[in-house]
Order: structure tokens, then sequence, then C-alpha cells
């Protein structure tokens, strides 16, 4: 089944050519012309003399240029690395000290005056004319299997970023299990695209969103940063799919509107990225009767999430803070204090990570990356720093 995402995205594109594939505030997208763009700049990018694999740097917000230059950088054989437009000036200077990429696809303006840097800077005018030369393109060569697709930079809470190193594998396993019987989410979905591409948590929405037929509803940060707007916007959007951290969540039901009543077509939320409470799962169980509410969790050196569960009210009742499920297909979780496994149920310990979600390692930096990652019995395993319990049942 591990086919290549970008042959799936093309054909899922030809068989869906005319159904809108992202909509940013009206703003729509079909099948058909996300696919013209990408291969058009796919096909400006292999005339590039651009070293293989090297990363393009994507800045910008949630316009639909993101997503194509994802997709260009996919079928050119190179990964991406999403930089988001309200990012702060050092972060910037350390992603692109430490990735040194090639090419800056400047989806938003690049503010270059104020950074240090060699590579060449594509600005928007110029990507809408590329855009606009419509080019065939037959992807012959693109990112697949160990080869990297994306590189994330983590939020460098301490110390500087790092620079997560995320193969085509990890991320196509990811999505298999977003799209499988698990979540159960119905074809052609509309989802809420609203967490910065800059942030992991997007990967759980924008591909297995277009792998899927659907609809990103795109949400621009200016949207999101004001509440009238974006509680007034919500109602309108005919969402399926909640994607989002429960801080968001948390946010919306801030707006009365924000219910089952008004928003009768939203039937799942996934979360991940952050604690997901008692509190607020039992509030959206009021607000949204009818709805799934699925608890996931992972770090971004696992490929956004690694387990996942349905919180059903019996869940809620029965405990203080909500499990983050089980393993997905592909992975092993394991409860470690030190370097030695603990195998009684119920011991508390470091979460260990082990399985085919685990990245290859953090960009252009060996020393964190022998601290982080390891393998078991030849399987690549990460210290994740968490503390948890396996239960019995796992």
């Amino acid at each position: 089944m591990n086919t290549n995402i970008v042959t799936v995205f093309d054909q899922i594109a030809k068989d869906n050519s005319t159904r809108v594939a992202y909509d940013e505030m009206g703003k729509q997208t079909s099948y058909g012309e996300l696919k013209a763009n990408s291969d058009s700049l796919a096909a400006w990018l292999t005339k590039q003399n651009m070293t293989r694999q090297s990363p393009i740097l994507v800045f910008g917000d949630h316009q639909v240029e993101m997503i194509t230059s994802f997709l260009a950088a996919l079928k050119a054989g190179h990964p991406y690395i999403p930089v988001s437009t309200d990012s702060a000036i050092p972060r910037i200077q350390s992603i692109l000290d430490t990735a040194k990429p090639e090419l800056i696809i400047a989806v938003d303006d690049f503010p270059s005056d104020n950074l240090n840097f060699d590579a060449r800077v594509i600005p928007n005018e110029q990507l809408t004319n590329v855009l606009a030369d419509h080019q065939e393109f037959t992807p012959t060569d693109p990112v697949s299997g160990d080869e990297l697709a994306y590189v994330l930079f983590t939020s460098g809470t301490t110390g500087s970023p790092k620079g997560v190193e995320v193969s085509h594998d990890n991320f196509k396993t990811f999505v298999d299990w977003v799209l499988d019987s698990d979540f159960n989410i119905p074809e052609h979905a509309n989802f809420l695209g609203q967490p910065p591409y800059s942030f992991d948590l997007s990967n759980m929405y924008w591909l297995p969103a277009l792998l899927n037929g659907g609809t990103i509803k795109a949400l621009p940060h200016s949207v999101v940063e004001n509440f009238g707007q974006m509680f007034t916007a919500l109602p309108t959007l005919d969402l399926n799919v909640f994607v989002g951290t429960p801080s968001f969540a948390d946010m919306l039901m801030l707006s009365p509107a924000f219910n089952e009543e008004k928003m009768p077509s939203l039937s799942i939320f996934m979360f991940c990225g952050e604690e997901l409470t008692v509190k607020t799962a039992k509030a959206l169980h009021q607000r949204f009767p009818h709805a799934r509410i699925f608890n996931t969790y992972g770090p971004t050196e696992t490929t956004v999430a690694i387990s996942g569960i349905e919180i059903t009210p019996e869940i809620i009742a029965n405990n203080d803070r909500l499990p983050v499920g089980y393993a997905k297909p592909g992975v092993e979780l394991s409860i470690w204090d030190g370097d030695k496994q603990l195998t009684e149920p119920g011991q508390q310990g470091e979460i260990i990570i082990s399985g085919n979600s685990v990245a290859r390692g953090y960009m252009n930096n060996p020393e964190k990356t022998a601290k982080a990652f390891f393998k078991i019995n030849g399987v690549p395993a990460y210290r994740t720093g968490d503390a948890g319990t396996l239960d019995v049942d796992g």
C-alpha cells in the first residue's frame, strides 16, 4: 500500500479535477488547478540545477501556494521547510544557518534585508509567473522511501530550534493511518486548516485531506487573531473534521455558535500537540453530543502522532487525566527508566517510541541526534523525554 505520495495525489487530482481542494475564506482552488500548478512549479524547479534532496524553504501563511510549493518540491525530488510569516528574525536566521537551503519560495515577502544567507529567493511575483506558465510534468524521480520529505523546525523552547528530518515513508505511513478505519473519516471530507504549516500538527490535515479527495478550509493567521471574524466564519465552513489543539477548541467554545445545532456536519475532532483535559473533552461532548473525539499523541520527531484513542463519555467519567491511546501500526511504545525497559504495567518512566514513524534525526546536528535517537533490535527509536505509563492492555 505504501505507494508514493505524489503518485497518489496526482491520481486523486485527476479523478476529482473539478472538486475544490483548497478554500481560503472563499478563494477556491480545484484539484485540477492544484495539480497543474504544482506540475508547473515542479517543472521549473527541475531546471534550476539544484542538488537533489537539497531543501527548499517555503515562507508564508495559509495561502494555497504553500501547498502547491510542498507538492512541487516533492515532485522535483526536494524536501520542503515550512516557515511562517510571523516567525521572529532570529528563528529564521537559525533555520537558514542549519538547513542552508538553495532556494527560498517567498509566498509572502521574505525579510531578506535582515538576514544573512546565500539562497536564491523566488518572490511572489515570480512565483505567480511560474505558475501561470503552464508546464506539463510527469514526476520521474520524486522524493520516495527513506529520502527526506520535509524538515520541520521545533519551537526552540530550549535552545535554538532543531530541524527534524522526516522521510517520505514516515509521512506516508502516518497519512495511511489517519485515513484508515481507526478514525473513519468520510471520503471528500472538509478539514479545518488552522494550524500553521510550520507547526507539525498541520500535517494531520493538509495531506490527509488531499489524499482523501477532501477540501482544506484554511483559516489565515489574521482571521484567527480576530475573534469576531473567526466566530462568524466558522459556522459557514461546513466542516466535517476539526484538527487542532485543545487550547484552540477552548478558544472556539467562547463562541455560543460553536455547537452541533449551528455546525451539524462537524463529526470528528482530532487533537494533538497538547494535553486534552477532561474539562475540555466534557465541554465538547456537551456542545457536539454526536461527534467523535480523538486524543492523539506524538512528538515532531516521530511524525505528528503515533497513538490515538476515541474519548468516550465513559473514558471521561472514569479518568482524572485522559489516555493518549494505543500505538498505531508499525510503532511500539515502551516505558524506560534510564537505559532499562520497565515491563510491569502501570510503572511510570520515559516514553520510548520505536518503529516506522521515527524520523531520521536532527538536520546537521549529529550530537543532538545521538542523544535522542537510537535503535532497539535494529529498529529506529526515539527518547521522548515525556513521562508516562502503559496499562495492562497497552
